[in-house]
């Protein structure tokens, strides 16, 4: 098979310059995409790190807003209007008594007017608060302020907790409260991170010593060293029986107390949940206090 005659190029030819392929425009650089680059190259120096933190944190209390909004809401709106509705009928069955009263000689008003304030403070949920339900609802007054009470405030002063249930009358209990949680607070913080560092040493040996003890029931040889932490599972698992088991010793006591009947089992959960989470809403509390004896004459 003839192989193909290859023609020679020509000096003309080969001097001749080679055609040249147009260069495609470059486009202009695009600062701010550089400067996110450089931004991101650098996140140490610019501490993005802490930015998307807090992002994320700010992210987590819209979606709990969305969260108890669509709970709360509904409550409050029939909550508010059934209670306007017992009020406007308490009104009507007040006015009528009035009526009737009015036409009946040496009629007590002034007790009648009683009445009426206490079924509607009643209704409005505020007797629990009123002086009539501090110093007329039992044979014993129940007063704001006891030395059980200032201990219960002062406790919950250097605590943080601040439930709001009780709080200062007079201005010079209000200035007394700066410098004494200036104080206490940062007191509180030193003793109870030693006992807490102390009481996590002695849990985490203990969970040591029988963790090594059924490695050893099964068979597996102990290792000198091996460091043995105690998990976030123990961990969550302790602190919740241990709010758990505070939560019905707080009801035993309330119950005792009494007269009043006390609150459930979960109510007492989540005031004890909330005293440990240092959060203390005030919304829910031990409904009794001690006994006391009766208002002199």
């Amino acid at each position: 098979m003839s192989q193909p005659v290859r023609r020679r190029m020509s000096i003309q030819e080969q001097a001749a310059p080679l055609p040249t392929i147009p260069e495609t425009p470059k486009k202009p650089p695009n600062k701010i995409k550089q400067t996110v680059c450089c931004a991101l190259s650098r996140h140490r120096e610019f501490g993005f790190r802490h930015v998307i933190l807090a992002l994320a944190l700010a992210a987590y209390a819209v979606a709990g807003m969305f969260m108890f909004h669509a709970i709360e809401v509904p409550f409050e709106r029939q909550n508010v209007i059934a209670t306007r509705d017992a009020l406007n009928n308490a009104f009507n069955i007040l006015a009528h008594d009035f009526e009737i009263a009015a036409t009946i000689p040496n009629v007590n008003r002034t007790l009648l007017l009683k009445k009426a304030y206490l079924t509607l403070i009643k209704i409005d949920g505020k007797y629990t608060g009123s002086t009539f339900y501090k110093l007329e609802e039992r044979d014993y007054p129940l007063w704001t302020w006891t030395y059980g009470t200032a201990y219960f405030f002062a406790f919950t002063l250097y605590s943080t907790v601040g439930y709001g249930s009780i709080a200062p009358s007079t201005e010079l209990g209000r200035l007394v409260v700066i410098p004494y949680t200036a104080i206490g607070f940062p007191f509180a913080l030193v003793i109870v991170r030693y006992i807490g560092s102390s009481l996590l040493v002695y849990i985490t040996r203990a969970y040591a010593k029988l963790l090594l003890q059924i490695r050893q029931a099964r068979g597996y040889e102990p290792s000198s060293n091996e460091g043995i932490r105690l998990p976030c599972k123990v961990a969550f698992l302790m602190s919740f029986s241990w709010v758990f088991i505070t939560a019905l010793l707080v009801r035993a006591y309330d119950t005792w107390l009494g007269p009043d009947p006390t609150f459930s089992v979960f109510h007492s959960f989540y005031f004890c949940f909330l005293s440990y989470a240092a959060v203390g809403l005030g919304d829910i509390m031990p409904t009794n206090y001690g006994r006391i004896s009766r208002l002199p004459e």
